[in-house]
């Protein structure tokens, strides 16, 4: 069985969208401002932070994950950042909520690592040397039962 699922991060991006919106609007009222010193700085700040928020947006525009060939692969947007897990590692997994704090992105949470790029669901994967790595999901029943049945491993979820 091969499991492949990507969630977006629709509202990363509508986020994003806002405060570059907000930074190109405050980009403008630079270049019109006086003294032309400040100005250029701003000009260069702004230009920077918009440029960055970009690429991070990118980079965690959506989130893969694929249990196949005996591994679970996560990978977000373009496909890096990326972790990938050899079933033979993993004793559990089970569906679970975050809370809200633990955030979007990459994050050590004290569940272990979570990759999630958007909303609370995830699956836990109990991995080999009592470690914990969690998957943010919108799909968190379907993803759990992939790894258990890839993993060999029997506990209803």
């Amino acid at each position: 069985m091969t499991y492949l699922h990507r969630q977006h991060a629709t509202l990363l991006w509508l986020v994003m969208a806002g405060v570059v919106a907000f930074s190109i609007f405050m980009l403008l009222l630079a270049i019109r401002s006086e003294p032309a010193e400040m100005s250029e700085t701003l000009v260069w700040i702004l230009s920077a932070a918009s440029v960055i928020l970009i690429v991070t947006a990118w980079l965690f525009s959506s989130l893969s994950v694929e249990v196949a060939d005996g591994e679970v692969r996560v990978r977000f947007g373009p496909g890096w950042p990326r972790r990938t897990i050899p079933v033979s590692d993993i004793h559990g997994a089970s569906k679970v909520r975050n809370s809200w704090w633990y955030g979007w992105g990459i994050r050590y949470t004290p569940h272990g690592w979570l990759y999630n790029v958007q909303g609370l669901d995830a699956v836990e994967l109990d991995l080999a040397g009592g470690r914990q790595f969690r998957i943010g999901t919108d799909e968190p029943r379907e993803l759990a039962r992939a790894v258990r049945l890839a993993a060999g491993l029997d506990a209803p979820e």
